[in-house]
């Protein structure tokens, strides 16, 4: 999440409804990346062990 009207209460509540960090405008470009960089990798990780249950799913059941 990446604010111009930084608040507690809202990177609270960002955080709450999914996101993954919580940075005020202006940030340094590298640590935005950084940040990204990051949490593509836990998507793309949560995403694989989500694919890796659904196929130990469907050879247990079949």
């Amino acid at each position: 999440m990446l604010t111009g009207h930084a608040s507690l209460e809202s990177g609270v509540e960002g955080m709450k409804l999914g996101a993954f960090d919580y940075l005020r405008k202006p940030c340094d470009t590298d640590e935005l990346i950084s940040i990204i960089e990051a949490a593509y990798s836990r998507k793309t990780a949560q995403e694989e062990r989500i694919r890796q249950a659904t196929k130990r799913y469907h050879a247990e059941t079949s």
